[in-house]
């Protein structure tokens, strides 16, 4: 067995764990070397320390608030993001939440709907369609169109004849 074998069994040999060929492994090792004897008996006087120390008594609630604190300064530290994505409003997680909200708001509207009086005007249809009728009848007039007020065929927009190469203005119909 080497130094570090015998310092992983420490443990082991003190609570009696250790198997009767390792147990003897162990000793013989200790004996050899004192390093490791010397480590032994350190842990061995920790140990009787440690069990003369008062014990100490907290509050019936100190487990609940250590581990709230514990998972608020966790949960300080991660980004924004994370912070976000870890939220669990009444212990669900934000989809589930989200899900409830909107399904919890189809509900209210739903119901508020079906439950609610009409609250429209009564109307009567053939009144307004025979009002309707009446008033298209009065402003209705067929506009006439004489083919001579728009003619304009004598004149051309644009001369040919003395038309020049970079002279490209717009004659317009009629010369207005």
């Amino acid at each position: 067995m080497n130094c570090s074998e015998f310092e992983n069994k420490i443990t082991a040999f003190i609570d009696g764990d250790l198997v009767k060929s390792k147990r003897t492994e162990f000793i013989s090792h200790r004996e050899k070397c004192s390093a490791c004897n010397q480590i032994l008996d350190d842990v061995k006087s920790l140990i009787q320390s440690l069990a003369k120390v008062n014990s100490i008594t907290t509050s019936a609630d100190f487990l609940t608030k250590l581990h709230s604190k514990i998972e608020k300064n966790k949960f300080a530290k991660l980004p924004l993001f994370k912070r976000i994505t870890n939220f669990t409003p009444f212990g669900f997680r934000p989809l589930y939440a989200t899900g409830f909200v909107l399904a919890l708001m189809a509900i209210v509207t739903t119901s508020f709907l079906l439950l609610t009086p009409d609250t429209l005007p009564k109307v009567d249809i053939s009144k307004i369609i025979t009002e309707n009728k009446n008033h298209i009848k009065q402003d209705f007039q067929q506009p006439v169109l004489f083919a001579a007020d728009y003619d304009t065929t004598d004149e051309d927009s644009i001369d040919i004849n003395n038309r020049s190469r970079f002279d490209d203005k717009i004659i317009m119909v009629n010369k207005k």
